[in-house]
This record gives structure tokens, sequence and C-alpha cells, in this order.
């Protein structure tokens, strides 16, 4: 890898600093509530993560910015805007040497919203920092409320910004006047035009805030920066985050990426990756270095105008495996273990990780149409936060736990706060005034419809404009925003309900979104302007179900998945549009296929299957199902149940296989005789997609 991401670690000259910091870290960690810890974002750093990052930052000094002390050098101004109990600090001050003669050394600076944590890390760096010759100076404050904490006296000194931001996304630091106006930038491109993302929440996350706010740091420094910051590893390639990396990259020369891995809400391959840091999602280190100017770029609140020659290059490495393993790697030289990468960030994505197989491909592609520009009207999927009390097969069962709860006679552990008194007589009065008037059909996963109590706070978001939208419409389309997944990209349906948001994926970072065939005002749901092109090009006015189903006859071919896989993960599915009226009305006929298969199983049964002239074999339970793939045979015990080719087997709708799904449920020889059928006719209308597709597929 990059001589910069493997420099060699020096000998420590205060042994079990970082040590001493991290224990004074999990003493703050014991010390604060669950609540107070979630609230603030705290999350402390792992000793070996300290020491490489600051190891990186003294050879960037080095090497890059003409410091020959690295971190001792006297033209260093070191920040920790979130210093905690000061892991980074001390890992920076063990790398540290004395300077001789003694003279003025580094200036270093912690701020941080929890004074108990500012006493603790002055106890604890004190002595070590008057040792190393350097001036500390801790802060009880917002960092996030300064614009500039350095002062006059240190205009000229290279500013290092490091540290581990606070881990949450609903930031203490929302309303503060300064990070608001200039986190706004963000949402926005490197020309100033809006982004235009309805959802744009997670730009709002702390880690955010820091970024945008060592961003300024860095533009109004004519002396060189380097940052540095452990957080959160979704803005790398997140879609909403992509006015952020465009406005990283025009501000810096050189980004330095180590992706830590260890997202939970991320699908897999099947490999371990555990998380270093301990939360759910991914992590990750940024180095990002900009060199000297000979003129700042802007003063605080002036209009920011970046040297158009200024593009960062990229350099992107991953570690994956057991947390203990990758800490083992950052704790000794890992030039065999850390290939590097270099990442070419464009348009329009500005993606901070190598591009997928197959995205950077080159000439002339077919136009195509996103599903959200395709569909103006377009909404997440339901989103209960306690399914196994808001949903239910069976709509007179879901009443009558609704009912019980009301009365008392049952309790929400899981939900303490809707137990009160108030709550269960509202919630008593809404089912005695209008019983089924909140109770409505939900797509919940594939092959398993049921009926939804769409009250909030019971549901957590029941997403009410979709419902009275998917009322006025007769099919919708599903799919995702981004799939971080590892597996090939399969994430389309259809239902005539609302869909839960965890249909396709409960993987958090990959809800599904409601595309319905009509719009709030029961109008044909199709963009105005494309809706006039597809019109043209067909010969007839294009409705929403037709526009719907030449969508999934495009999607449903299994080569267009292959070819489109890199792009289709990345941001809603982009389709081809129709050159010519029988190119739309192939894919309309093989999705209209597919659609019936998936939504009318029952016009695809056989009439003299074994099914229909047994009935007594559809009573017959089935506990447990295994599939033999040598013989092609779903099995029951020693009994041959169906003979079922592999491709039905492995037949996925989103994340999930229905039959593998079914191997784990009870069900009737009958319950696995429609679902042959109803998947076999799938099958069959997906190689009528594929037909379809490779008439018209362009020439690569």
């Amino acid at each position: 890898m990059n001589a910069t991401l493997n420099a060699e670690l020096k000998p420590d000259l205060n042994v079990g600093l970082v040590e001493r910091a991290v224990e004074a870290g999990r003493l703050r960690h014991a010390a604060l509530s669950r609540e107070v810890r979630r609230a603030h974002g705290i999350v402390h750093t792992p000793a070996q993560v300290a020491r490489w990052a600051l190891a990186q930052v003294d050879a960037c000094l080095r090497a890059q910015l003409g410091c020959a002390l690295g971190l001792s050098d006297s033209r260093v101004a070191l920040l920790d805007p979130a210093l905690g109990t000061g892991t980074w600090l001390a890992a920076a001050l063990e790398r540290m040497s004395p300077l001789h003669p003694p003279s003025v050394g580094p200036q270093l600076f912690g701020f941080d919203i929890d004074g108990a944590a500012i006493t603790a890390a002055n106890e604890l760096l004190g002595q070590s920092a008057q040792h190393a010759h350097a001036t500390l100076s801790l802060h009880h404050a917002n960092m996030l409320n300064l614009a500039d904490p350095w002062g006059p006296s240190l205009r000229d000194r290279v500013r290092v910004i490091v540290g581990n931001p606070p881990w949450s996304a609903r930031s203490q630091s929302r309303g503060l006047t300064l990070s608001d106006k200039w986190l706004a930038e963000f949402r926005s491109d490197g020309e100033g035009v809006s982004l235009g993302e309805r959802r744009s929440g997670v730009l709002s996350d702390d880690y955010v805030r820091f970024f945008r706010w060592a961003l300024e740091q860095a533009r109004t420094s004519h002396a060189g920066t380097i940052l540095c910051l452990a957080t959160n590893s979704s803005y790398l390639d997140g879609p909403v985050h992509r006015g952020m990396r465009e406005a990283l990259v025009n501000a810096f020369d050189y980004i330095e990426i180590l992706d830590l891995g260890g997202n939970a809400l991320r699908g897999t391959d099947g490999t371990r990756d555990e998380n270093v840091f301990g939360v759910r999602v991914g992590t990750c280190l940024t180095l990002a270095v900009r060199k000297a100017d000979h003129q700042p770029d802007h003063q605080p609140d002036q209009k920011i105008a970046e040297p158009a020659a200024r593009q960062a290059r990229i350099c992107y490495a991953k570690l994956t495996g057991t947390s203990a393993s990758k800490l083992e790697r950052l704790t000794h030289r890992a030039g065999d273990v850390l290939p590097a990468a270099q990442v070419f960030a464009s348009r329009p994505f500005f993606r901070f990780i190598p591009a997928l197989p197959g995205y950077d491909r080159k000439g002339s592609e077919q136009p195509t149409f996103s599903l959200a520009e395709a569909f103006p009207f377009h909404r997440e999927g339901v989103q209960t936060n306690r399914d196994a009390f808001v949903t239910d097969s069976c709509p007179a069962r879901l009443l009558a736990r609704l009912r019980s709860f009301a009365e008392g006679k049952v309790a929400l552990e899981a939900a303490p706060q809707l137990s009160d008194p108030a709550s269960r007589a509202a919630l008593l009065a809404r089912l005695d005034a209008e019983p089924l008037a909140l109770i409505r059909a939900l797509a919940y996963r594939p092959l398993d419809d049921r009926f939804c109590f769409s009250l909030a706070p019971f549901c957590h978001r029941p997403r009410p404009d979709l419902a009275r939208v998917v009322s006025r419409s007769t099919l919708c389309l599903l799919s995702a925003r981004k799939d971080r997944g590892q597996g090939a990209w399969n994430l389309f349906g259809v239902t005539r309900t609302s869909a839960d948001g965890c249909y396709l994926s409960t993987r958090s970072s990959c809800r599904t979104r409601v595309f319905p065939s009509h719009d709030p005002a029961g109008a044909p749901n199709v963009a105005t302007r494309l809706g006039e092109e597809l019109s043209t090009c067909v010969g007839n006015l294009v409705t929403g179900e037709q526009l719907i189903a030449y969508c999934v006859g495009m999607l449903a071919a299994e080569s267009f998945r292959r070819d489109h896989d890199a792009e289709l993960h990345l941001d809603y599915p982009r389709i081809p549009r129709p050159l010519e009226a029988q190119m739309f009305e192939a894919h309309r006929a093989a999705g209209d296929a597919w659609i019936r298969a998936w939504l009318d199983p029952l016009s695809h049964l056989d009439a003299d299957s074994d099914s229909e002239s047994a009935p007594e074999a559809t009573e017959r339970k089935v506990h447990t199902i295994s599939y033999d793939p040598a013989r092609a045979e779903l099995r029951w015990g020693d009994h041959i149940l169906e003979s079922l080719a592999p491709e039905l087997w492995h037949f996925r709708i989103g994340d999930f296989a229905p039959f593998k799904q079914l191997s784990r449920t009870a069900v009737s020889l009958h319950d696995v005789s429609t679902l042959r059928q109803r998947v076999s006719a799938c099958r069959d209308a997906a190689v009528l997609a594929e037909r379809a597709y490779q008439l018209t597929r362009p020439v690569r």
C-alpha cells in the first residue's frame, strides 16, 4: 500500500499513555447512563486505531507538508474537536520527541461538551505535553459553534484536525446557527445546485457536521491542513452524501480511506466481519491533506471560491475479518495485507470506494430513466418497529390482540411508553369507534401478506399518504434506493397494497420503496415529460400500470441485471428508454406475465395436478423440507415431494428465497405444489423478459 498508509511506528516515549486514556474512557462510559451515551453518541476509540491514525498523520506532515519533525514540529497546531478523555492526543504525544535544545513545540487543542472528560484529559496529558514541550489547551465547549478556535497567533501554523466525532444520527447540535449554515453546502453540488434530495436527514448526523466544520478550517488555512477522523463509513458511497464527497474532493489534494468494515446493516457474502468500535454501522478512517496556499480561499462567512485545479487523489484500502485481526494489523506494519486501490471520484456520485466491476464502462449507452424520475409519487414502505403487535395474517385476530392490550389484559414490554392509561384509553376509543378503519392490507414479505394496524405511535411509520395513494392505484412497483449487499442485485417486486419497508430486504440500509400506478389525485403516476415521450414512441397513452409492467419486464431479465449490476447497487434502478413501440410492448408483455404469476397464482394452477385430484393430500402437513440438488428433488425425510429444478430452489424476490423460507415452516403438500407452479410461472415470464432484452440489448 501507499507509503503513507504504511508508516513505521516509532518507539513510544510515553508507554501506556493511550491505554490510560482508553481506561479513563471506559470508566467514563460506565459512569454515564445509556440514554446520555446514546444522546451524545459516545463511542471510544481503540488504542490501536488511534496510534495507527496518528502514525499516518505524522508521516503526512513530514512527506507532504514539509514539517521535518512531524507531530513535534513547532509549525503544527493539532486539534481534537471531540476530545473525550484524550485518546487521540495521547497517541500524538506518544509519537512526539522532546526538542533538543528545548524550544517551542506544537500547540495541542482539545474541545468537548463534557466538562468532566476535559478535566480527566487535562490530568492525564498535562505532564506528557510538558515533556514534549507542547502547549496543551483544553476547553469545555461545543466545537461546532466555533468558527475560528485557533486565534490570530496561530494563523501561520499547519492545522491538524484529528479525532472520533460523536456517533449520533440525531445530532445534539441541530439548530446551531453556524453548523446549520455551513451544513447547507452538502445539500448542493459543486456549482451550488440543489441535489433535490427529499430526505437529507442523514446529512445532519454529527460526524457529517464535524466533517463540514473541519472542511471550513482547511479552507481558511494557507499553511496547509491534515484531517484524520474516525467516522461512520456510510458517507463513502451514500447517494445523499454525494454533495459532501464532491466538496471534499474540491477542497483537498489527497484523501486516504481505510475502510474498517463491520457494518451489521449490510448484506455480506457470508464471511465474518466484526466492528472494531462495537457499533452496528460500518466505520472508516479518513485522512485528507490540503497543501499550503499563498492565500486562504476565503475568510469565515465569505463566499467559498475553490481553486479549479484542486482535485483530490483518492486512495482506498479495506480491512475485513474479526475485530482482533483488524486491530492486530493496525498494531504492526501491514504493507502486505493493506492493498490500496486508486479511486476516481467523478460525477454524478463521487463515490470514495473503488468502482464495482463493469461500472466504468466507456462508450455510448442507451438513454435511461430512473424509477424516481418516472414515478413522481413514491414513498418508503411501512415501518412498524413492532411487527408482532401490529401485524397479523388474520384481521380478527389482530383486532382481538389490540383490544386485549387496550383493556389492560396484556402488556407491551418492548414499548412501555405506549402502556400508560391514557394511551390505552385512546386506543380503546378508536377501536370502539372504527374497528376496521385502521386495519390495512400489507405486503409484509414475499409470500407473506398480512394486515397492519396503521395508527401511530403503535405503528412507528404507517405512511398514511402512501395508503391513500395505494387505495387509488391498481398496482405498485417495489424497489430500493440503494443496495450495499454483496450479492447480485435482485431488489424488485410488485404488490397491490402498501408494502413493508423490509419487504425486499431486512437491512435498514436497503428499505423498500413503493411506486404506485396512480398519484394522489388518482391520475396516472407517470412523469409528464416521460409520459409524452413514451406515448409518442408507443403510439398511444402509456398508463402507470403499463409503465410498471415495462419496468418489471426489463428488471426480470437476468442479463439486464447482470449487465447493470454495479449501477443497480448505487441508486434507484435506471431503465432503458424504449427505442420503438415493439421494444416497449415486448418488455411490457413479459412484465405482465411476471406480475400475473406473482400476484395471481391461482390462475396458473394446473387443474389436473395431484393436489386437485387427491384432496386428502392437501391436508397432510410437511414440517421439514430439504432439497437434494443432485437429484433436483424436494424431500420430506425419505419421501420425495416434488421434482424441482435448481433455478426454482434458488429463485429470489429481493433477499428472500421463497422455497428456502417455506422449508422453515409447517406447510401442506398443496402449499408446496402451489409455490412450485407460482415460481415456475415467474421463471417462464423471466425467460420472456430475457428474450426481449436480448433482442434489444445494446451492442457492447
